[in-house]
């Protein structure tokens, strides 16, 4: 048995370099400061949170983090994750705000001359390069062609009709330049796929190994994997064997700490950590995916630990983690929530071992040089006939891309929810809606209502320069049950009401008030006489609820700011968040304007 060894640089430049070169850039070319908060977590493994100090965008948290062995590398990390969104346009994501062909854009002359005036119109959805196309039953086969799923019909009655955004990808597997529906890969993959690096080759090869670990975690939920161990002994002498040893010694006797192997036979660079403890029924796990077995196994600890001091332990849960085994929608909820929170459940065969546990050690051409390791991940992902489509976003000056893997980049697809797709239409709707409710039609007022059933998160993005808006405050039902009341479609708002109220458990005053609104909806709904409702409340409360249920008028009683006078001067005053986020998306699209990358130079660099 070999102990293994790091040979190649565990990054092209140190990580104080890193940093300086980021922070150089964002201060120079976007005249953004960062803040910054540090973590320390037991076993000795730090994380940071970076996020834009100044333009008064501070309390909207706009950052990312970042995590390492080290204080130096967990910050380097989190700027370079801050460059690959900030380069893909993922940190701040309210474009509707700004955007020329927006619907709240088109709309409102008023708005538009504000903007322009300021100097922060924006010209383009995503990208500069980007050509626009409506989707028709002629062209979809062919817009639709890369993108990883199977039913294409299913795909254009969600998009019929509407004008996609298509931006272009150099096709590695077949050496040409290709437009892809950049909407469509975007909220199929979210951040998936995006990645930076100090180097184009070191910065690819991140972005394929994060493809990669998606998609190894996909497997072991969606086939009910066990995985063989790892003896510890061949990571004798590493630091990350050391430390593990100390989390030992801290948890105790009754835990157990297995490192697995997560190549599922196919030689994908994946390794696992399960934390398991039989006797209090507790259990953790998570994966990395590295060219070097060192590094792999230190993300899936360095991982456990980001943003926190101790570890998220999970209790076993039998009805979650077996009824997974047998009902996809528990496979799905526990998948997304471990994508996005790492706070899902894994199948219970995770704390299994397969018949054939026998391990046979590690394939030493890994992690040698950059040169090898990206030509080696290439071709593990095409041999499983895949083509790869990687976009160069490069254009504040940090090597940064977005990299899309049909069928295996994928890691929630929105189509198969009927829901979203019903909902696909009314989000520009809902969009301006959200933005100006005074002037909001009934249509765009139950577009928005019906919108944030599923997408409560997306709308409080849109408005989140105004986070004490009830749109972002308010429970579900609430938020439904205003937007219904001030569309005067009395009777779905009793519905909302009623199951607000139902629910609520505040003080007696209030729980009087949505009581009485609750009844007074019914009374509207069924067109019965409000002449009882005296024997059940006061009159200054039933007064009170009149007031309220009086169609737009119940805008005057929640937290929103009123877009009502056009006065765009006065409001950019009132929220300089406001500004603020639109400076920033414009000084992004100017930057990008004069320095858009060339697709084609990744020939040069994949070769």
């Amino acid at each position: 048995m070999k102990t293994l060894k790091r040979i190649k640089k565990y990054k092209a430049e140190l990580p104080e370099k890193t940093v300086t070169n980021i922070r150089t850039i964002l201060c120079e070319k976007l005249g953004i400061i960062l803040e910054e908060a540090d973590f320390k977590s037991e076993g000795g493994f730090y994380s940071t949170r970076i996020k834009i100090g100044n333009y008064n965008l501070s309390d909207l948290d706009y950052g990312t983090n970042g995590k390492g062995m080290t204080f130096s590398y967990a910050l380097a990390s989190a700027h370079g994750e801050f460059m690959e969104r900030m380069q893909n346009l993922a940190i701040i994501r309210s474009n509707s705000l700004a955007y020329k062909d927006s619907k709240f854009i088109r709309d409102n002359s008023e708005y538009i001359s504000f903007l322009k005036k300021n100097n922060m119109l924006l010209n383009y959805q995503y990208a500069p390069d980007e050509e626009y196309v409506i989707v028709t039953t002629n062209n979809y086969e062919d817009i639709l062609k890369n993108i990883g799923f199977p039913d294409r019909k299913l795909l254009f009655d969600n998009y019929q009709g509407r004008k996609l955004s298509m931006l272009p990808f150099y096709n590695v597997t077949k050496k040409a330049i290709e437009l892809l529906p950049y909407e469509i890969v975007f909220n199929n993959c979210t951040s998936n796929g995006m990645c930076a690096g100090n180097t184009p080759k070191e910065a690819i090869i991140q972005g394929l190994s994060e493809i990669i670990e998606r998609y190894v975690v996909r497997e072991i939920y969606m086939k009910g994997l066990s995985l063989p161990t790892i003896p510890d002994c061949y990571f004798s002498g590493t630091e990350i064997l050391d430390k593990i040893n100390l989390l030992k010694e801290k948890y105790g006797e009754n835990w157990k700490f297995q490192i697995k192997d997560c190549s599922l036979c196919k030689g994908y660079p994946a390794i696992g950590i399960l934390m398991l403890n039989h006797v209090e029924r507790k259990y953790l796990f998570h994966l990395g995916v590295d060219p070097s077995p060192i590094t792999a196994l230190e993300r899936s600890l360095t991982e456990i630990f980001q943003g926190r001091e101790i570890a998220a332990i999970l209790d076993m849960d039998y009805s979650v983690q077996n009824g997974m085994l047998y009902d996809p929608n528990i496979m799905d909820a526990e998948f997304y929530k471990t994508c996005t929170t790492g706070s899902g459940h894994y199948p219970i065969t995770i704390l299994d071992e397969p018949e054939d546990s026998n391990f046979f050690g590690f394939d030493d051409s890994w992690g040698i040089s950059d040169d090898k390791d990206l030509k080696k991940l290439i071709r593990l992902i095409e041999g499983e006939g895949h083509e790869i489509f990687i976009r160069d976003v490069s254009f504040l000056g940090f090597p940064s891309y977005c990299i899309y893997v049909p069928g295996i980049t994928e890691f929630r697809n929105i189509i198969k929810d009927n829901q979203r797709k019903a909902h696909a239409d009314l989000k520009p709707l809902a969009v301006s809606a959200a933005l100006n409710l005074y002037l909001a039609s009934k249509e765009e007022m139950e577009a928005l209502a019906t919108y944030i059933e599923n997408e409560k998160k997306f709308i409080e993005q849109v408005m989140e320069y105004d986070s004490d808006s009830f749109l972002i405050r308010y429970d579900k039902d609430l938020i439904k049950g205003v937007l219904y009341i001030a569309s005067e479609n009395y009777s779905k708002a009793y519905i909302h009401i009623k199951k607000y109220s139902d629910n609520f458990s505040g003080t007696p005053k209030e729980k009087l008030f949505f009581s009485a609104l609750s009844d007074m909806l019914l009374c509207k709904k069924e067109g019965y006489s409000a002449e009882s409702m005296n024997l059940l409340y006061d009159r200054l409360t039933i007064e009170t609820v009149g007031n309220f249920i009086q169609g737009k008028e119940v805008l005057k009683y929640v937290p929103y700011a009123s877009f009502s006078n056009n006065d765009w001067d006065r409001f950019g005053e009132k929220h300089p968040s406001f500004m603020g986020m639109l400076q920033v998306m414009k000084k992004l699209e100017d930057a990008y304007i004069e320095n858009i990358p060339n697709q084609i130079e990744l020939r040069r660099i994949i070769a």
